[in-house]
């Protein structure tokens, strides 16, 4: 916090120190308008028409948030709060220790035309970045082990194709083998046919021939 403050200091010429209710200086004029971008006060104060970018991109980040009424705008640094409540008047105030301070705002100021803009997380937004990055992780995780197994699936399939195409084959030549079997088959009944006529034929003719033998 002892180097926030003196980086504080180099900015604005203002030697700070935050020690309980210690009361500090700002010089208002090393402050620039983000509306208007001129220097001396601050874009609440400012009283030219609003940029109409500049609302949608604040009317996206809030959402749904009411706007709270209080005129204090805050920065939140390692659970230490930051009063800037006297851009409603035209006095200096003090930089005050509030642990509990949300850290939805942030400090602005400007030294040679540049702005310094600083802003850090919550213990909150760090948890929940925290949370985030965990559940990231976790996905990436799962995101992993699901394409090891598309992968063995995807070999299993290719080889299930593989035999599938391999039985097929198998099963056009049984086919064959089966039709050329039947053939047969019939061919052989047809013959048996034939001899089993001719063996009942000469059957007769020996019966002829044994009568009149036996005559």
């Amino acid at each position: 916090l002892s180097m926030r403050a003196d980086k504080f200091w180099k900015r604005t010429g203002k030697k700070i120190s935050i020690q309980g209710s210690d009361v500090v200086g700002f010089n208002k004029s090393k402050v620039e308008c983000f509306n208007c971008h001129k220097m001396g006060h601050f874009a609440r104060e400012c009283r030219a028409p609003r940029n109409q970018e500049r609302v949608r991109k604040e009317s996206y980040r809030q959402g749904s948030k009411t706007e709270e009424k209080s005129s204090k705008a805050l920065m939140a640094i390692d659970g230490v709060g930051w009063d800037w409540s006297y851009m409603a008047n035209e006095e200096d105030h003090a930089l005050v220790v509030d642990g509990e301070t949300p850290a939805e705002f942030a400090l602005m100021a400007n030294n040679e035309n540049k702005v310094f803009d600083n802003s850090l997380c919550s213990k909150e937004c760090r948890k929940n970045t925290e949370s985030l990055n965990n559940k990231i992780h976790e996905l990436k995780n799962n995101l992993y082990e699901a394409n090891i197994y598309r992968h063995s699936y995807k070999l299993g399939i290719d080889q299930l194709e593989g035999r599938l195409a391999e039985y097929k084959e198998r099963e056009v030549k049984y086919i064959k083998t089966i039709r050329t079997l039947e053939m047969d088959k019939e061919y052989n009944l047809r013959k048996i046919k034939k001899l089993t006529s001719e063996v009942e034929t000469l059957q007769e003719e020996k019966d002829v021939i044994d009568g009149k033998l036996a005559r």
